[in-house]
Parts: structure tokens; sequence; C-alpha cells
């Protein structure tokens, strides 16, 4: 009698061959399900059912929607070296990590055995830069037709179904944005961890956790800043273009023709490339984290280092085996760029994010006040100094209607005030000039202003309770000695940072120039 096994979960099989839902590919070579969904591989593998493409279960097909889709289609022209040139063609170094992003997961079960850490992709940008369709066309290659759950809509259960749907293959999650709920952010963490959503079996009062066995994309419009641990654990590619010339618009169409016809042969063909891979990938890893530490002349955040590397050793693990469209030293020189970039909004978006929390603190806990500490004005143009090209230079800025902007003292005592909070909890302090340096090279600033006046304290710390007495004869006396101040784009920093920095009391303020 012969024993047939049922494939259940598709992908990378431990007894040695890639399975999608109408076939399996062993040693580099094709072999279709027949009408009854039946693979024989011959001896010692055996036989193996697909159920998805049986002819018993054409009534019954809604229940193999993921299956259907997950296949090879033997009749595509395209191949792995014309689908990477097309795609640095039309995305350019982005396409440098993608296409490495493939390699990448399509051995993701060798990889984690090294080190049980696994980067996710984060592509964002806004709308009609194309990082939705990036992440389409990488998961192409394994997956026909392929949707993308939504993040914002999607429940817990759907996107752990997801995430555990193929093994080594590429999952794409879209419409990622900061205000997701605290589970699917705890739940994009965990990837990095190989760790799926967790939950407690009712009957047995144990906790179970689901499977991740598939590499990740996750595309959005924000960058996933809400939590720096997310942010550090993947590695991130911004996409900023949102015009294209008409040869642009045509050779994008050529890939999404391409995606159309199938794509599947590019895993066929990465497939034989399996044992060097896997003789030679963590020797490259090490030469990997020496040569980008090596580059660079500043601390790298741990995580950031690694998510890096693993992009970089699985180029070089099979650079000598398979045609690339660009050389090592272009995949090294992007990712040494997106170390870089990466490293630097690690830095500045988690310190910037306490300063600025610890300043909403301060302000709700009366320790700080508005017009003395800070001031807030509307201006239609502002003449501020910045620092272009290493050169300190005035300028204009012209804003039509009336823009909020956020004055700060450069010699503020917040920074003091800040750092007393952070010690008394125990955090981690970052020195007053490095903090000013995060804060002038922030996207919420707009330069320094020479010639401000502020409130003393005595001054101003009983006005809120005047402002409320309804005592608006009192207004607080501004100093008579200006002092340079920090200028900001207040809605900015209020939308970037979740924080409150005004009061009724400020109003009169708002059009107050002097």
């Amino acid at each position: 009698m012969e024993v047939i096994t049922k494939i259940s979960t598709l992908g990378w099989q431990k007894t040695g061959f890639f399975a999608f839902g109408n076939g399996i590919v062993f040693k580099g070579e094709w072999h279709p399900v027949n009408e009854k969904g039946i693979v024989r591989l011959g001896n010692p593998l055996g036989s193996f059912y697909l159920p998805a493409f049986s002819k018993m279960n054409e009534d019954n097909s809604e229940k193999f929607l993921f299956e259907q889709k997950f296949i090879h289609l033997p009749g595509s022209r395209v191949r792995f070296f014309q689908f990477a040139t097309q795609m640095r063609l039309v995305y350019g170094d982005n396409a440098i990590i993608g296409i490495c992003f493939i390699v990448v997961c399509l051995f993701r079960d060798i990889i984690i055995r090294h080190r049980r850490e696994f980067p996710t992709l984060f592509l964002f940008g806004p709308k009609g830069t194309g990082k939705t369709a990036f992440g389409e066309l990488l998961q192409s290659v394994f997956v026909h037709n392929g949707d993308h759950p939504n993040l914002r809509t999607s429940t817990m259960p759907s996107l752990a179904t997801v995430l555990s749907q193929a093994e080594d293959a590429i999952m794409h999650l879209d419409e990622y944005k900061n205000d997701i709920d605290v589970e699917k952010i705890e739940l994009l963490k965990g990837l990095w961890d190989c760790q799926g959503r967790s939950k407690l079996d009712v009957e047995t009062r144990k906790r179970e956790q689901s499977k991740v066995l598939s590499g990740v994309i996750v595309s959005g419009q924000e960058k996933p800043t809400v939590d720096i641990a997310l942010y550090s654990r993947q590695c991130v590619l911004p996409f900023h273009k949102d015009t294209h010339t008409a040869e642009e618009k045509e050779n994008f169409r050529v890939l999404k023709d391409w995606e159309y016809e199938g794509t599947s042969y590019v895993v066929l063909e990465l497939l034989k490339l399996r044992t060097w891979f896997e003789q030679s990938y963590k020797d490259c890893y090490e030469q990997a984290v020496k040569n980008i530490c090596t580059s660079l002349t500043f601390s790298i955040d741990e995580r950031i280092l690694h998510n890096w590397s693993v992009v970089l050793a699985a180029y070089m693990a099979v650079q000598h085996h398979i045609q690339f469209p660009f050389t090592y030293e272009e995949v090294f020189k992007t990712v040494l760029n997106g170390v870089e970039y990466q490293n630097e909004e690690c830095l500045h978006s988690n310190e910037l994010s306490i300063f600025w929390k610890t300043i909403d603190y301060l302000k709700h806990d009366n320790q700080i006040y508005g017009l003395c500490d800070y001031r807030i004005h509307e201006y239609t143009s502002l003449k501020v100094d910045i620092k272009m090209d290493g050169r300190r230079q005035t300028v204009t800025r012209e804003y039509g209607n009336a823009k909020k902007i956020l004055m700060i003292p450069t010699n503020s005592r917040m920074f003091a005030l800040y750092a007393l909070h952070l010690q008394k909890t125990r955090e981690k302090v970052i020195p007053e000039n490095t903090l000013k340096y995060y804060l002038e090279n922030s996207p919420e600033y707009i330069g320094k202003v020479n010639s401000v006046r502020f409130a003393s304290v005595e001054n101003v710390k009983d006005w809120p309770r005047q402002f409320e007495s309804k005592c608006y004869q009192c207004q607080p006396r501004l100093s008579e000695k200006p002092v340079q101040a920090f200028c900001l784009d207040f809605d900015a920093v209020e939308a970037a940072y979740g924080i409150s920095l005004y009061s009724d009391y400020m109003a009169f303020d708002l059009i107050h120039n002097s």
C-alpha cells in the first residue's frame, strides 16, 4: 500500500524540498501535482499530497485560497537576472536590498539556525511612491497575485495565520500606521525574535504561541517610530519619488506584466544555491559584521548592525554562483547607507521622543510655563539663521497662511529640568549639547532667531491661576533683554510626539510678536 504524506504547510520542507501549492521543487527540478494532487518523488522521499489542486477538492476550493496563489507558473519567461535588472531600473538602490531580501527569506531557516533574530523589511513613504507595489513584486516570486493584509483592519488571529502559512517565503503586511493597536505593535516586534502571537488556551490554561515561518515585509506611510524597539528590528527603506516620467512608467508596467505572468522561476533558480548558502553563510555573516564596523566611525545599534549584516551576508554567500545586476561594492555601499540612515534616525527618534515627553510632563506638572520657558507665535514669514554647508546663513521662511512657531531659549532651563527628571527616574540622560544637536537636525526644526523676549518665572507662574479667575489685566511682563531662541514647527512637534504644550492662557501671545 502506498504511503502518501499530506503537506499542510507550504514552502521549505525538512525532508529537503520546496513545496508550492501545485507541485514540488526537488534538487532544482519541478514536479507538478497530478489530478489527484499527488507528487511522487520516489525513494527515499516517497509521495506527497497537496490538496489545493486535487480534483477531489474542486467543490471546496474556498478552503485553499492561499494554496491556490502560492504556486509556480512553469509557463513564465521571467528569470532571476531579468527580474533583478528590471527592479534595479525601476527602484534604484532600494531594489538591491529588495532582491537580497528575497535570498534572505528563501533561506530563512538556515539564517535563524546561527542566530534566531530575523529582520523585517519596512517600506515607508508618501502615497504614490511605489512602496506597496515594491512589496507586491518581492512577494510575487512566492505568491502569485497575492494579498497584503491591512494591518489596521486585520484581526490578530488572521495575522497569525498569515505568518504561519508557508516556511521560507515572504508575507507582505500593508497600511502600517503608528496608531495601530499596541497588540499589533508587539506582534511586529516579535517577528524579530521569530515569535508569533501569544494566547491562552482556555481548556488547558496554558499559553500558546503561533509560529512565524516566513520573512515579512511591512509597508506604510509612517516610519515605525512609535516604539523605537520596533524601529530597530527592521531594515527600513524610504520611498520619496511620487512623480514619474513616461519612460519610468513604462519600465514599471513591464514589471507588473511580469508579475501577472509569474515570477516564481526566481525561487527555482535560487533554490539551486541552497547548499552553497548553507556552507558559507556563517562565515559570510561574520565577515559582513566586520566589514560594516570597520567602515563606520560611530557606534551602531546592535540590532541595526545585525539586520543589515544579514542582508549583506546573504548576498556574499551566493554572489559567485548566480549573476546579479549589481556588484558587491554597490551592495555594500547601499547597506552602509541604510545603517547610517537608520542608526541616526533611531538615536534621533529615541532621544527626542524622551525629551519631548519629559517636557510635556513638566508642563502639566507646573514645573515649566508657557511664555517663560517657551512661546508660541503665529507668523506668515519668519527670518531665521540656519546652518547650510557648514556655514551660518540667514533665510526667510514664507508660509502664506499663519503658522504656529514654537520658540525655546537656547539657554532654556528646560534642558536642566529634563536632565533632573530623568536622573530621578533613573533613565539615560543625553548631554545638553547632544540634545540641542538633535533638535537642530530634527524634521520639525526651522532655525534660530536672535532676539526674542521671554517672561521670568516670577512674572508668569501665577498667570494661569489669574487667567482662570478672568483677571486678564494681569498679563505677565516680558523681560527687557532679548535672547536667542530655537524655532520649531509647533503643530509638527505636537503631532510627531503626541504632546500638548499649548494652554488657553497663552492665547494673547499667539499674535504678540515682541
